[in-house]
């Protein structure tokens, strides 16, 4: 069966311009490059049912990515499945394998391409942290690991129902930006001891108790006290698309909960590792934090536009 792979770029409308033929199934579109820490994502068209698809990011033959389609639904006898990766801030720019595994159905799908990783350019930085600051962030505490572990364990968690937002993102406050995703750190520890870091959110500069809202329909899957981020809130938006919030001085929801855009789901405050009032802002797609001014400007996924097009072939 003939595969295509074919540009498209933030949104699958602007992919699909142009492109009148009828295509033939399997279909799998992958953008021939996207800029390190940016989301990727992957359209892929099926003319029968799978149980799962697996996408693979690699170098040779080793993995350094992994991450699961999800189905978004059936239109003109096309089965539409949809992949999301985060692409880290950090990763090396060049040329990457990608490979596109369906499972479950009566025949096997396998897919593989390339695609490009843009160098982006990003801010860097100095921290002073006071004594306190320094002790809370440098010492050996094995609840911070436990923590850290299950944080971990929630953001790559993949639960192919969640589908409760497709569109843009709000912002949770209004306020000035005081930092931005990818920023590099020095933290300058009282002692003098420096230590390297990567800012993976947006943080607004607000006052305590500023209200902070939902970026989009979502389900609570943590909300809680953490040592180094304080309160913290987790909303999940789509299978392994989450948004963070951090340093919050009250928590308005419960875990399990379901949330809707706009909705108040808590207070900024500087709770945990904060040198201030401030709310820090968090993306992740497959685990991996990227760029919250994406999901800003861009629909995560444009469903109606590419049901649209389909039949109108």
């Amino acid at each position: 069966m003939r595969r295509i792979s074919i540009v498209f770029f933030l949104s699958f409308i602007i992919a699909f311009a142009g492109y009148a033929q009828v295509f033939e199934l399997p279909v799998i579109l992958v953008p021939p490059s996207v800029q390190r820490g940016y989301p990727l994502k992957v359209l892929i068209f099926l003319s029968d049912s799978v149980t799962g698809i697996s996408i693979k990011i690699m170098q040779g033959d080793s993995v350094v990515l992994k991450a699961n389609a999800f189905f978004t639904g059936t239109t003109k006898n096309r089965h539409i499945w949809v992949g999301l990766l985060g692409i880290p801030c950090y990763f090396k720019p060049g040329v990457y394998d990608i490979k596109v595994i369906g499972r479950g159905g009566s025949r096997n799908i396998k897919y593989r391409t390339k695609f490009n990783v843009v160098s982006v350019d990003y801010t860097h930085e100095k921290i002073k942290l006071s004594t306190a600051l320094t002790e809370l962030r440098s010492r050996k505490d094995p609840l911070v690991k436990k923590q850290t572990k299950d944080l971990v364990k929630i953001l790559y968690n993949f639960n192919r129902g969640s589908v409760f937002s497709l569109g843009r993102f709000d912002r949770p406050v209004n306020g000035r930006v005081s930092a931005h995703f990818g920023d590099r750190r020095l933290y300058i520890y009282s002692d003098g001891e420096t230590v390297h870091n990567i800012h993976n959110g947006i943080d607004f500069a607000v006052p305590v108790g500023t209200k902070v809202h939902a970026c989009a329909d979502g389900r609570v899957v943590f909300a809680d006290r953490r040592i180094i981020t304080g309160k913290s809130i987790i909303l999940e938006h789509l299978p392994e698309v989450y948004s963070i919030y951090y340093h919050l001085s009250e928590i308005n929801v419960k875990k399990g909960q379901m949330v809707k855009r706009d909705e108040v789901i808590g207070k900024t405050g500087a709770t945990g590792l904060a040198t201030g009032p401030h709310l820090h802002w968090e993306v992740r797609v497959s685990g991996v934090a990227v760029n919250p001014v994406v999901f800003l400007k861009n629909k995560i996924i444009d469903k109606s536009g590419i049901f649209s097009i389909i039949l109108a072939q």
